[in-house]
């Protein structure tokens, strides 16, 4: 099953539906059909603010600085360059 942006907001609904909010999501700015940014968009343009409040971080293999800009003007909590690496041990 290709994972989609559509699926993503179903997932967001059908839990918060079900009384559990997401701790994060974390997305891709390049994924099929609706990109990272149009899917922060529709999160954030939830009627429900709790749910529209879901705090996001966005990665990319791009350094496009627009990318970076749009994501904070939606309030995305960070932008992470591909491949993500681990920094320091736990």
């Amino acid at each position: 099953m290709e994972i989609t942006g559509e699926l993503g907001l179903v997932e967001l609904e059908r839990a918060y539906q079900a009384g559990h909010l997401y701790q994060m999501a974390l997305l891709d700015v390049m994924m099929p059909n609706m990109d990272g940014l149009e899917l922060t968009e529709k999160i954030r343009a939830f009627a429900d603010k709790d749910l529209a409040a879901t705090p996001l971080l966005i990665m990319s293999s791009s350094s496009d600085a627009d990318h970076r800009e749009r994501a904070g003007q939606l309030g995305v909590l960070r932008s992470l360059n591909k491949p993500v690496k681990q920094i320091g041990s736990a």
